[in-house]
């Protein structure tokens, strides 16, 4: 058996409580004569009906994770030494916070098929989407993109990310991370440059390939896209009520402390 370098096995995402029902599963890999390549433990949709990338690729489907709309999921493509069905492609709404207290929505991919194992083999696979507010706000201010999983050999993938603003077509930011044999980024924060914005397009673009070693593997477990938002105006409100309050509470209390 060989060592599997798993990049990032911490979780710091809330997946909801039909994805929180799911099971592990044990996905092996076996070379002729029995020998077992490796030997890794995943997470496995539910066995309940789960969302998946071909329901959301249909006509006038969406999903929502917190007060964001994900739709018009459109242009798929995959070449190369896997054909990931679609069907076991699951897309999950999660609630994270990646960066800082503050918590982003957004959605996770994940497939047990996204492995490869064996010498000079490639995979790419890309799609769109959109995402915007369900009521106009709060506005998206910026995204985060991470994924788990990791190589063995001269294993490697990466997940870009174009951000693109639907009424210019202008692209706002872009996201990636990646991992190879030596060299990792497992998350990309953005903060959005100018005026916050209610609806993007999401271009995403997932590579893997494995080097020429016999034993070369390249697996991602899953890969987030969330984003934050503007606080409501009644939370914005509350936020600077309560600083106004604890300056007028500081400022009598020096005072009283004056007068004695």
């Amino acid at each position: 058996m060989i060592s599997l370098n798993p990049m990032s096995l911490t979780e710091d995402a809330n997946i909801d409580a039909k994805a929180r029902k799911g099971r592990q599963l044990s996905a092996r890999r076996v070379w002729p004569g029995g020998k077992v390549l490796v030997s890794i433990i995943v997470f496995a949709p539910p066995a309940t009906k789960a969302v998946t990338l071909f329901d959301l690729l249909q006509p006038n489907a969406s999903i929502v994770s917190g007060n964001l709309e994900f739709s018009n999921f459109r242009n798929f493509s995959q070449s190369g030494a896997l054909n990931v069905s679609l069907s076991g492609i699951f897309v999950d709404p999660i609630a994270s916070t990646p960066v800082s207290s503050e918590t982003e929505y957004g959605l996770r991919f994940s497939s047990a098929q996204w492995f490869l194992a064996g010498p000079n083999l490639t995979y790419a696979m890309s799609f769109d989407y959109d995402v915007s507010t369900l009521s106009g706000l709060p506005l998206i201010t910026d995204s985060t993109l991470k994924f788990v999983g990791g190589p063995s050999g001269a294993g490697s993938a990466s997940v870009a990310q174009e951000i693109v603003d639907q009424l210019t077509t202008n692209t706002v930011v872009t996201n990636q991370v990646f991992f190879n044999q030596s060299n990792a980024n497992l998350q990309s924060h953005s903060d959005f440059p100018g005026s916050p914005y209610t609806g993007l397009e999401i271009r995403t673009d997932f590579t893997a390939s494995t080097g020429a070693a016999p034993d070369s593997v390249s697996f991602v477990s899953h890969f987030d896209e969330t984003f934050s938002q503007i606080p409501e105006s009644g939370t914005a409100s509350l936020i600077v009520f309560s600083a106004l309050a604890i300056l007028s509470w500081t400022g009598r209390n020096r005072a009283g402390k004056q007068v004695r």
